[in-house]
């Protein structure tokens, strides 16, 4: 993603068979009711907090004046195993509080040590997924490699004598096939990182993984009951009820609730705006999930590049944070011609692709979309309903996909039931969708 920096990432795609016993180097499911102290320097076995309530986990132990961190966790290696072109580390963890985790793979390479870095997302149970490849050594040599002899694995969090606790369950290092009962959950962690590896310039269907957990996590604490099946979209003109939003009430999503907090007519707003209407209508109305469509205002306005990206990060961490999926869409103007608009749209595409990268969350390619045939979708600088056709066209079966996945829900509207116990294999009437959005359904459903 461009993104290796975070811990977890989203996928859709089945490992298949069991892993054989040649290709795990280490599984720890900690229900065995003991700890062998030999092996484990640095964690405790608690009974609860569990990952889908099972009878155990680890808790890291606090570091006493230790000059960098509060807690760790220490898991030796006694075998001293060698990995392989393709060596993956996987686990689960619970933390009670955001702070920064350094995992440290202790090696015996001239290389030094294989190090990784990430912050925890609170109050949740959060799968981490982590190639080699995506990791190096203490000099920056790629650490996806043959025949490197590995002695520990080390989790170490938290300030200097800082007292937060941090859990970790289902631990595994392998390569090729991961263990059988945690195959499922490590294969939804794959396909986004192939994604991001890919450096994908469309439409993008996935959701990270980490994002779901604070999105259901947000859902189930709210005070209020959360509305399902709702839509709402936020942001520039373009977005407004009378031309997006209402081509998806009428069309594919019939039955679903929506509300917009775009503006109609006048002068885009900019994102500071955007963000402050988000706090005043995102709690009331708790939406599943919010179109963010922004004009290109603050391009105008000279903001920085850096400013932009700030306010957008903040305005899809404020959609998780109130239980909603967000979907970054690009501004839809009309391109190649000599208009300050169009020359802003350009550079505020970029910023908005670029962070939905990295937060790994659904970008539309509005601008993309309209711009394929210009005749046809624009009468001068304005979108035709024809445009808006075509954005509600690949809306519609982006929001097929995020239903799906964030929510186990394949809308009625697209051929399914929205039973959460079946998502997407109710027998029903075939979902109208494009292939490559079909392909990311039928991936998701594993």
């Amino acid at each position: 993603m461009r993104l290796h920096c975070l811990p977890v990432v989203a996928s859709l795609l089945f490992c298949g068979a069991a892993g054989s016993a040649e290709n795990i180097i280490l599984y720890e499911n900690f229900d065995s009711g003991a700890l062998d102290a030999k092996l484990w320097e640095k964690a405790e076995l608690v009974a609860s907090p569990t990952v889908n309530g099972s009878p155990g986990a680890a808790r890291a132990v606090p570091m006493l004046n230790n000059l960098y961190f509060g807690i760790g966790l220490s898991r030796d290696l006694k075998t001293r195993p060698a990995t392989k072109v393709g060596t993956v580390l996987f686990f689960w963890y619970y933390c009670d509080t955001v702070t920064t985790f350094k995992i440290q793979i202790n090696t015996d390479s001239p290389n030094g040590n294989i190090a990784h870095h990430f912050s925890s997302v609170p109050n949740v149970w959060v799968p981490v997924y982590l190639p080699f490849s995506s990791m190096r050594f203490d000099n920056n040599v790629p650490a996806d490699t043959n025949g490197t002899v590995l002695k520990s694995v080390n989790v170490y969090g938290g300030g200097r004598n800082s007292k937060i606790n941090f859990y970790v369950d289902q631990m595994a290092l392998y390569y090729d096939d991961p263990p059988q009962d945690i195959a499922r959950e490590i294969a939804l962690q794959k396909l986004a990182v192939n994604e991001l590896n890919a450096n994908l310039a469309t439409d993008r269907y996935t959701l990270d993984r980490r994002a779901v957990y604070r999105i259901r996590s947000a859902r189930t604490a709210a005070e209020k009951p959360a509305k399902a099946k709702s839509v709402m979209t936020a942001g520039s003109a373009a977005a407004n009820s009378t031309s997006f939003i209402q081509r998806l009430r009428n069309g594919s999503l019939k039955g679903y609730s929506f509300v917009s907090i775009s503006r109609a007519t006048g002068r885009n707003k900019p994102l500071a705006a955007i963000q402050k209407d988000l706090e005043r209508h995102l709690p009331r109305e708790k939406p599943e999930v919010i179109f963010i469509m922004p004009g290109v205002e603050d391009m105008l306005n000279k903001a920085s590049h850096k400013d932009i990206s700030t306010a957008l990060n903040d305005i899809v961490d404020l959609c998780l944070a109130n239980g909603a999926a967000p979907v970054l869409c690009s501004a839809p103007e009309r391109l190649n011609v000599p208009t300050p608009m169009a020359q802003s749209a350009q550079g505020m595409n970029s910023i908005i692709k670029l962070v939905a990268d990295t937060k790994m969350i659904p970008f539309l390619d509005a601008c993309s979309i309209v711009n394929a045939n210009q005749k046809k979708n624009f009468s001068q600088l304005k979108i035709t309903m024809a445009g808006y056709d075509a954005i509600n066209d690949r809306a519609a079966a982006l929001h097929a996909a995020l239903a799906h996945w964030a929510f186990d829900r394949l809308p009625e509207s697209l051929g399914g039931t929205g039973d959460k116990d079946t998502p997407g294999k109710d027998g029903g009437k075939k979902p109208d969708i494009p292939d490559d959005v079909q392909q990311s359904i039928d991936e998701i459903e594993i």
